[in-house]
């Protein structure tokens, strides 16, 4: 007579993680055993309490740390999954209102770094 071992109940609890989040942007390290990508959200924020009308912004990171090669795997699909949505719908580029704002803040990036040339190049005047 075989002894076969007891089946063992196991308890599996799956944590289906926080709500879906919407990334604006993010941002990739790497290192020989692990990528880390770092995916942002900034929303603004107008305290309606406030006298002073300041907007504040809010930055939410929600990580991911990976081993480099499911990096490289999800790249793959990820490829494919948008050369596959090109062939149907087009190709996807940037809005008209993405490129206008990218040069409205261009042009604010450039008149801050003129501003900031000029405040440095000021001797210092010890005199009043």
């Amino acid at each position: 007579m075989e002894n076969k071992p007891e089946p063992t109940n196991v308890n599996l609890n799956i944590d289906e993680g926080s709500a879906s989040f919407f990334a604006h942007e993010f941002s990739v390290e790497i290192n020989p055993t692990q990528a880390t990508l770092d995916f942002k959200n900034v929303s603004s924020r107008t305290d309606q309490r406030s006298l002073s009308g300041k907007k504040h912004f809010k930055m939410v990171h929600n990580v991911i740390s990976v081993e480099p090669l499911l990096l490289k795997e999800m790249s793959r699909i990820l490829n494919e999954i948008i050369k596959k949505y090109e062939e149907k719908l087009g190709e996807i580029k940037k809005s008209e209102a993405m490129l206008k704002a990218e040069k409205e803040l261009q042009k604010d990036v450039e008149s801050i770094h003129k501003s900031q040339q000029k405040s440095s190049n000021k001797k210092a005047d010890y005199l009043g």
